[in-house]
């Protein structure tokens, strides 16, 4: 059917063009190719194809301007091609090329020579035909580089966090949403040889092992490969803000989050882990640092916002040592921010990883040659891995000629230390400890109390105590809003009460026929797992003979292993008086400080006691006299009266 007159369809989709691949580099004498894609054009022969190389670039913020679509500098070259002269494929897709005249040999017509090395702005357009107007256009680069090089490449150490958002829920179940995201990631990984820095998020890793979903048995399957032959670095169970939690006085959970985080990756991935390396995009001060040094970390990467600032024309692209007053030096890094800011998760992810190799390059020819220089690049939690972003770059890390992928440990050992006026290796001081605390510090602290109560009774590979534990640990979460945190503490205290009120000892009612005898007390256990518990058991009107000592005679104490689900124990005791009265049992833990349960029994006594028995003879026998006192007395008084 036609449409009716004035109706229209769906808009025309407005040109586009985008980059699907180019060279990483380029040196004299070689050619620059490039992949492209057009969307949204209906006439190949009325559009053009128009690369603008601009003059290099000599500075980082000048390369930070071109990110921004801003060429900076003068335009050295423009090459325009009508589309139609491409060979566009149905799909859209073609390719474009620049060649470049080497300087040692005769000009050659159509390559264009450049007399340095370095970075090249490169802004490719989609024009109307003949100069017409712009329909798209983006910005890459042309990193130009020495067929010759002299002096040393520049260091990068590349850390890959394997992350997602907190899995344990408030009630203690579990739920992965981006398994696919850590699959895909964990292949990368495996797929190439870059010598890159894995630093996994343990309470991840953990959720991977319990996944039933077979994204995440893929992920962590190829983790353990690509782990085999790299440097893993140790964290804290979740990221955590160690500053807030020590100075909110809680330095033992400061201490249970990084010891966790160590124990579940050692065991989980079933690697060696480096647990003297530490990584953090979350801040560090005096206080944390002096705390790492004490679990065995010597040497650092952490945000620059962690130090007192420094000025600088250049990015430092150096090591340090830091002077903690509470820790002393430690060998330590800066992350770079530049770097992460390519990592995004919107745009074109091809275009962003050739933007990262662009970047590095501009930071060797900072200071090309001479001392060792290096950068740290930390891929950030938020970033969703993307595979063309990840096989981009890890292609042109591949013997790139001004770039060299090594390790943390590497890179410490060989990047030339950063020196003071002196020549002295320069020594940075750290920020204060935090103004503020957002973290619920007072509700984290009195749940542990009662968390670390609670292991007392139960063994020591008690999975409800496991869960509880990290339960808590995720409440200190950095992915979470401190909101959430306290939703999350409250979590632990409710499953934890939900935990004790499955240890029961039922009420009722029991009758002493005799003196003494045996009352039998049963306690219930409906936890599934062992408990060990103490149980006291008191009462005024009745005595516990063998319950002396530190205790009176109305009271008794004593272990209780409760194993089964049903368990009777049975305590001798002898009546003072008959009538009914409470007898009151209490469970507890060994120390004390955590009543697990507590109930009343009545106890309803039968039996005669001594004194009543005398008090009755006594009775019987006044009675007995009376009376033969009243017959005698009788008999005589009807003697004397006449018949």
């Amino acid at each position: 059917m036609p449409a009716p007159a004035g109706a229209s369809g769906p808009p025309a989709a407005k040109p586009a063009i985008g980059l699907t691949s180019q060279s990483p580099w380029v040196q004299p004498g070689g050619t620059f190719r490039l992949g492209l894609h057009v969307d949204g054009v209906k006439d190949s022969s009325a559009v053009e194809l128009v690369l603008n190389t601009y003059a290099r670039l000599t500075s980082r913020s000048a390369f930070g301007q071109t990110l921004q679509d801003r060429p900076v500098g003068a335009l050295l070259d423009v090459t325009s091609t009508p589309l139609s002269d491409l060979g566009v494929d149905p799909s859209g897709n073609f390719s474009a090329s620049l060649s470049f005249q080497d300087p040692a040999l005769p000009r050659e017509p159509g390559r264009l020579l450049l007399t340095q090395d370095g970075v090249y702005p490169l802004r490719v357009e989609l024009r109307e035909n003949g100069g017409g107007a712009v329909l798209s256009r983006f910005t890459t680069h042309i990193p130009y580089l020495p067929a010759n090089r002299t002096g040393p490449k520049l260091d990068l150490s590349w850390i890959v966090p394997v992350h997602a958002p907190p899995t344990i829920r408030p009630d203690g179940t579990r739920k992965m949403t981006n398994a696919r995201d850590l699959q895909t990631l964990s292949q990368a990984l495996e797929a190439t040889s870059v010598p890159l820095v894995i630093a996994p998020t343990p309470e991840t890793v953990q959720a991977l092992s319990t996944s039933s979903d077979s994204a995440a048995a893929g992920a962590l399957s190829s983790l353990r490969r690509a782990a085999a032959h790299r440097q893993v670095v140790t964290d804290s169970y979740v990221p955590t803000n160690l500053p807030q939690l020590i100075a909110g006085g809680l330095e033992n959970e400061a201490d249970q989050e990084v010891q966790r985080g160590n124990e579940r990756l050692t065991q989980l991935l079933k690697v060696p882990v480096d647990s003297s390396t530490w990584v953090s995009e979350e801040p560090l001060d005096d206080a944390s640092m002096a705390r790492l040094q004490d679990l065995g970390i010597t040497q650092v990467a952490m945000p620059e916002s962690s130090l007192t600032p420094l000025q600088s024309r250049l990015t430092l692209a150096r090591t340090y040592f830091t002077d903690a007053r509470q820790a002393g030096r430690h060998q330590a890094v800066s992350i770079d921010d530049g770097l992460a800011a390519h990592f995004r998760n919107d745009g074109n992810q091809v275009l962003a990883a050739h933007q990262l190799l662009a970047d590095l390059a501009v930071l060797y020819f900072d200071q090309p040659g001479g001392q060792q220089r290096g950068v740290v690049a930390f891929t950030p939690r938020g970033w969703r891995p993307d595979r063309a972003f990840l096989d981009t770059a890890m292609a042109g890390l591949t013997d790139n000629p001004v770039v060299e992928s090594v390790t943390l440990t590497n890179f410490f050992s060989s990047v030339d230390k950063l020196r003071g006026n002196n020549g002295a290796p320069l020594v940075r001081k750290m920020v204060g400890a935090p103004r503020s605390v957002s973290l619920p510090i007072a509700a984290t602290r009195s749940t542990r109390q009662r968390l670390n109560t609670f292991r007392t009774i139960v063994d020591d590979d008690n999975p409800a105590y496991s869960l509880l534990d990290e339960q808590l640990l995720t409440a200190n979460s950095a992915d979470l809003r401190s909101s959430r945190q306290r939703t999350y503490v409250s979590g632990v205290e409710q499953s934890l009460t939900r935990e004790l009120s499955r240890i029961q000892t039922p009420g009722g009612s029991i009758r002493l026929t005799a003196r003494g005898g045996q009352i039998p007390v049963t306690f219930r256990n409906g936890t599934g797992y062992p408990v060990h518990v103490v149980v006291t058991v008191r009462s005024d009107k009745l005595e516990f003979p063998g319950g002396g000592g530190s205790h009176p005679r109305n009271e008794i104490t004593r272990k209780l292993d409760l194993v089964r689900r049903n368990e009777t124990d049975r305590f001798a005791v002898q009546t003072r008086a008959s009538g009914a009265f409470p007898l009151l049992v209490t469970l507890q833990s060994p120390d004390g400080s955590l009543v697990v349960s507590h109930t009343q029994i009545t106890v309803r006594s039968t039996a005669a006691s001594g004194v009543g028995l005398l008090l009755s003879a006594a009775a019987g026998l006044f009675l007995l006299i009376w009376w033969g006192r009243h017959f005698l007395h009788g008999r005589r008084a009807r003697g004397l009266v006449p018949a």
